[in-house]
């Protein structure tokens, strides 16, 4: 009679060591007010548009939180998703009837977010320290930018999702 062994019987089954896991579970720093913000451009003139990449329309908007604590964190940052027009990844597509135009949205710092890149936030805003302030508007500007020449008439719709980063 022949013994068969399988390499899984001949396996050292000692204890060679161990993982230990930790972590830690923080609070959030702040909530959104309202997690849907509506801005509409002014309105403006095809022809005013006579280069690509010439810019137009700038509107201050904010994301409102509140509930802000910043004994948790001391400031925030914010990074956007949406469907680029072309290849240039700092202007959304258009979704409407406009033709050759796209948005951007500027930080606090008048420079254009870059979209879908996980590493582009926004420059930081500070969390408010006062005593009893738990609120915070975060500030932007959206634009209409012309991706070439000439800009058609017609409806801009844009959409951006936008995600926080608490430092």
């Amino acid at each position: 009679a022949a013994i068969t062994l399988s390499p899984a019987a001949l396996a050292d089954t000692a204890k060679d060591g161990t993982v230990h896991i930790t972590g830690l579970i923080k609070q959030n720093a702040c909530t959104v007010k309202t997690d849907s913000v509506e801005v509409t451009l002014q309105e403006e003139f095809a022809s005013l548009f006579t280069a690509a990449g010439q810019t137009a329309g700038d509107t201050d908007f904010t994301i409102e939180l509140e509930n802000c604590d910043a004994n948790v964190y001391s400031s925030v940052q914010a990074r956007f998703e949406g469907t680029l027009d072309g290849t240039d990844a700092t202007i959304l597509k258009n979704e409407d009837d406009a033709e050759n135009i796209g948005v951007q949205i500027l930080d606090k710092t008048s420079t254009p977010m870059t979209f879908n890149d996980l590493q582009a936030w926004s420059a930081a805003v500070a969390l408010p320290t006062a005593e009893g302030v738990t609120e915070l508007s975060m500030p932007f500007t959206a634009r209409y930018i012309a991706t070439a020449v000439p800009v058609k008439s017609g409806t801009v719709d844009a959409t951006a999702t936008f995600y926080l980063q608490y430092n």
